[in-house]
């Protein structure tokens, strides 16, 4: 990653109290580093693909996508010494090591899956202004949800993917089942099962069946609708034998 430094023209501008995060770092805790503001929060536009015929003077709509989401997040760095702005710099890129990686803001509960594709250090002496420019492949923002019991109780935008089911067996059976109620989606392990066993789904990792080391994918149905498995608001999954169900999901919405 390179950056180069230039003169600050004028004062920047900053949105008080903004904390800016980045998987598991807060960045402002960087010592010496302060989110200013963010540009780019906007809603996402599409591209369209266009053909034109022979037999029309009006080209013909074949289809349409989101584009990427750009954001710019403007940050401060207030080093100690010339010698110290070097190392502020080092400690605040090591971070953007893992990409894509989850970015978050304090005012708003979503996050944006995204990584660092540039960085222009502006300033000379021990204050520097940072523009990092962040791509979004994805036009959601997204949010973490975890529900005790059956019910999916939340109210979300948009139908909700499931990242992790886990399933607490109460009663040994022959089989394993969970269905959501309102759809009829449903999936079939063709395992015997325990009382007290946990079994563990993982939709978001292309359907990963674990029972502890165990896979479980071999037993499951081929009629079993994987892709169709997510919930909206008041879905209820049942199960057969019985079980304690607790849910993992990434709620999205438009950025």
């Amino acid at each position: 990653m390179r950056y180069r430094f230039t003169g600050i023209r004028d004062a920047p501008q900053y949105e008080p109290g903004l904390l800016s995060k980045y998987n598991n770092t807060v960045l402002d805790e960087i010592d010496g580093i302060t989110t200013l503001r963010v540009e780019g929060r906007t809603s996402p536009s599409r591209s369209f693909d266009l053909i034109s015929t022979k037999e029309s003077e009006i080209d013909v709509l074949v289809g349409s996508k989101y584009k990427p989401v750009k954001l710019s997040v403007i940050y401060q760095v207030v080093a100690k010494n010339e010698l110290s702005v070097e190392d502020v710099l080092q400690r605040f890129l090591h971070v953007f090591d893992d990409h894509p990686g989850r970015l978050r803001f304090s005012d708003v509960d979503y996050y944006y899956e995204t990584s660092l594709e540039n960085i222009k250090a502006d300033g000379i002496g021990l204050t520097k202004i940072l523009t990092c420019d962040f791509l979004c492949l994805t036009p959601y923002i997204y949010k973490d949800l975890y529900v005790k019991g059956n019910l999916f109780d939340i109210n979300t935008d948009y139908p909700t993917s499931l990242d992790k089911i886990t399933l607490t067996v109460a009663a040994d059976n022959d089989f394993l089942e969970i269905r959501n109620s309102r759809t009829n989606a449903k999936m079939l392990l063709r395992v015997p099962v325990k009382a007290g066993e946990v079994i563990t789904i993982e939709p978001s990792k292309f359907f990963a069946i674990w029972r502890g080391a165990q896979n479980l994918m071999p037993y499951l149905d081929p009629k079993s609708e994987l892709e169709a498995f997510e919930l909206a608001f008041l879905d209820r999954l049942e199960s057969v034998p019985e079980c304690n169900i607790e849910l993992w999901a990434k709620a999205r919405r438009l950025g």
